[in-house]
């Protein structure tokens, strides 16, 4: 059974690398999650371009031939290209240093499907003597359902946002490129294009591997809520009632068997929760730059917005335009935070079920089990956060709304304060 349930976790997990591998094929075309001495090559490459895009950029900004009509607006262009060249920095060195730093876990997480998929198996028939069926039968016959072939339709869709953004975001530059035939403007296009689609990638991936490991925390609670649901009087949690003296030996198989069930689950969820860990701190820099950096952006384009309202002769498109960027920026954040929110929620309501569980319905043994169960669950507590600065989750949205709320307001009182001196 142990074979059969190993054997099926190894299809899965070639059935979830198939899945993830979309989106690692294009991170790989930008230079990210290549290995071996020939990647590394491939990698200083792209980041000798990219640094060429970038001088290219500034050079452009230099010029004067971007669209400003405030210095706000040239401050927050300037602003937007030193961010795109730090991140786009910090990303393409991490890979350079740790090629491997992003790509999934993909044989930690083959631990935890060997359990999930082993509880699979449906029980086999109960003795003759057993006039009530013992709650293993849930576990065997209700077990993880994993299945890996939504990621990959997400993915696809996923790498067409990463495609299709820096086109509409840039479409005034690409319109200006067409018109002028210039190459400074076609340089900054791609600049842009790359530091966007290299960071919409990174969050995809980041948001990704969470997704993975929500599906299995939710699964290993369906489990739990089942271990729970199907008990039923008088039979208890690794109690089974025998008609003779001879099934005895069965009985305690089966509350063993129960024993054993419960205690793979909660080291099932700790394998996930130190996975989740190790996910967090290979994108713990990039979650920290894309936050800083989005906090900025959002600021800036909110106060440059007030002063499009200011001044009534301003082009529409320029404000459509900054409107796109304030929600692209906003966007990032709510759906990083989203996932980690989600993620964090499903680990903690392990807890929540396990705190349902009749004690005094349980064997000794299976009694002392789950009480470690509950005190791990009380001890690891699963948070994303960004290097350790602040944890991310949907409360970071609020507290960068009163962040960039507070800072809006100082800037336009100064501003007014200078219009009036």
């Amino acid at each position: 059974m142990k074979r059969l349930g190993r054997n099926v976790a190894a299809t899965r997990m070639r059935e979830l690398n198939v899945a993830l591998r979309p989106l690692r094929i294009v991170s790989q075309i930008l230079g990210l999650n290549i290995q071996g001495k020939w990647g590394r090559a491939y990698t200083l490459w792209v980041f000798l371009v990219v640094g060429g895009l970038l001088y290219g950029s500034f050079v452009f900004l230099l010029s004067g031939k971007a669209e400003t009509l405030t210095n706000i607006d040239s401050l927050i262009l300037w602003a937007q290209a030193a961010a795109n060249a730090i991140l786009v920095a910090v990303i393409l060195v991490t890979c350079l240093v740790q090629p491997h730093r992003f790509l999934f876990p993909i044989q930690d997480m083959r631990r935890v499907d060997v359990v999930l998929r082993w509880l699979e198996t449906p029980l086999k028939t109960p003795p003759r003597g057993l006039i009530a069926i013992s709650v293993s039968s849930a576990f065997r016959y209700l077990g993880a359902r994993i299945t890996n072939a939504w990621l990959r339709r997400r993915q696809l869709v996923q790498i067409s946002m990463s495609l299709a953004f820096p086109v509409v975001l840039g479409y005034r530059d690409l319109f200006k490129m067409f018109q002028f035939s210039s190459v400074l403007i076609l340089v900054h296009c791609l600049c842009y294009g790359y530091a966007v689609s290299s960071t919409m990638v990174i969050d995809c991936l980041f948001v990704d591997y969470l997704a993975v490991i929500t599906d299995r925390f939710s699964e290993l609670n369906r489990v739990l809520k089942a271990f729970v649901e199907h008990r039923k009087p008088p039979v208890g949690l690794g109690l089974v009632f025998v008609a003779a003296d001879s099934d005895r030996g069965t009985l305690g198989k089966e509350n063993a068997r129960i024993v054993a069930n419960v205690e793979k689950l909660r080291l099932a969820h700790h394998d996930l929760c130190e996975i989740s860990k190790k996910v967090n701190g290979s994108f713990g820099v990039q979650l920290l730059a894309i936050t800083a950096i989005s906090l900025v952006m959002v600021t800036g384009q909110l106060y440059e917005a007030y002063h499009f309202i200011l001044l009534e002769q301003n082009p529409a498109e320029i404000a459509v335009q900054k409107v796109m960027w304030f929600t692209f920026y906003v966007g990032r954040l709510s759906y990083v935070s989203y996932a980690c929110s989600r993620a964090s929620n499903e680990a903690s309501r392990t807890a929540v079920i396990i705190y349902e569980i009749p004690l005094h319905q349980a064997s000794s043994l299976l009694s002392t089990q789950i009480q470690h169960f509950c005190l791990q669950m009380s001890q690891e507590s699963l948070n994303f956060n960004a290097c350790g600065f602040f944890t991310i989750d949907r409360r970071l949205l609020s507290a960068i709304v009163g962040v960039v709320s507070t800072y809006l307001v100082i800037l336009i009182q100064m501003d007014r304060k200078t219009v009036c001196s």
